[in-house]
């Protein structure tokens, strides 16, 4: 009788959750552009844009030991099954010609009510961040507005990676926010809650670009790659596995370009053993994605790794941190 209960106030709990607004937002298409006809990634790099690249570090999240990495595969290594705090970052391109794209939001602001998030009883995530941390606030720091922005790009719509948007866009605002179309369908339903996607972090009134990334003209290694502005400065490239609409980001700097891997690979270790992360919405589409990651990285080794959660790549820098000047 008791488990009969606890499964249907399981079972209303999700029903809830799904019958919770995620707003109305505008459906609109990203500015269309005529990408060059690249051959190879080696003609990408040998054409580097004056972007410049700045990381936000915007809190942190408390992940179980079974999160970052699955927990049973023979080549885990012991010591990276803990529970941890974990960086959430937001990235700022600033294009000389294009304006300023953010890469994600973070976490979402600490209002002295902490910056916790989940669906209970189902799951909740602990959050920490100091006062003025959360990307809007950093951004507002450096006499930069959300309104100012020309793109928002989200790589899956998880509340340590878009908590932010609903202080960065304020109601009625004009900047869209691109995102898979798969991940925008994966959120829009009544089972969001067991992906991972909390109703309120998503709700608003912001216009929303779908992109039909699987459309995207085919790369080598990587498949489907966008060309965001078409000068092959900022690459939206689908991995799927974490979420079915999770993205990376391949940024073509000066100096070295930058992959940004998101939570495809949350840390250097899922990459370096080929061991996906724990959670996943689609086993084998995660493995898949991370051997095109691997791969990229073997072919390309002057490309700097930047991973979803990787606590050594931010230990002792601060909360800005220039990963390409201009």
């Amino acid at each position: 009788m008791r488990n009969g209960v606890l499964g249907l106030l399981g079972w209303m709990v999700l029903w809830l959750a799904g019958c919770a607004s995620v707003g109305t937002h505008a459906m609109v298409h990203p500015a269309r552009v005529t990408p060059r006809p690249w051959r190879d990634w080696a003609e990408v790099f040998a054409n580097p844009v004056g972007v410049r690249v700045t990381a936000f570090v915007t809190g942190e999240v408390l992940v179980g030991p079974s999160i970052l990495i699955e927990e049973d595969n023979p080549r885990t290594p012991r010591a990276l099954v803990v529970e941890r705090w974990v960086p959430a970052v937001s990235y700022l391109i600033e294009h000389p010609t294009q304006g300023a794209v953010l890469l994600d939001t973070g976490v979402s602001p600490d209002h002295g009510r902490g910056c916790d998030y989940g669906v209970s009883p189902l799951f909740h995530i602990r959050c920490r961040a100091a006062g003025g941390q959360d990307i809007a606030s950093q951004l507002a720091a450096r006499g930069i507005a959300g309104r100012d922005l020309r793109y928002v790009v989200v790589s899956h719509l998880h509340g340590d990676h878009a908590g932010g948007l609903h202080a960065l866009l304020p109601r009625g605002g004009a900047v869209p926010v691109l995102l898979s179309r798969a991940e925008w369908e994966s959120a829009d339903s009544p089972i969001r809650a067991v992906r991972g996607y909390v109703a309120s972090i998503i709700d608003g009134d912001y216009p929303i670009a779908l992109l039909d990334l699987d459309r995207a003209p085919s790369m080598p290694i990587l498949g489907p790659s966008m060309d965001l502005f078409g000068d092959g400065s900022i690459w939206l490239l689908p991995m799927p596995g974490h979420t079915r609409g999770q993205l990376a980001a391949l940024i073509n700097a000066p100096g070295a370009p930058l992959m940004l891997t998101f939570d495809a690979a949350h840390l250097e270790a899922n990459v370096a053993l080929q061991v996906p992360p724990g959670f996943v919405v689609d086993h084998d589409d995660a493995v898949a994605s991370l051997a095109r990651i691997g791969r990229f990285h073997a072919a390309f080794s002057q490309v700097e790794m930047i991973y979803g959660h990787e606590p050594a790549q931010w230990a002792g820098r601060g909360e800005r941190v220039e990963l390409r000047p201009r």
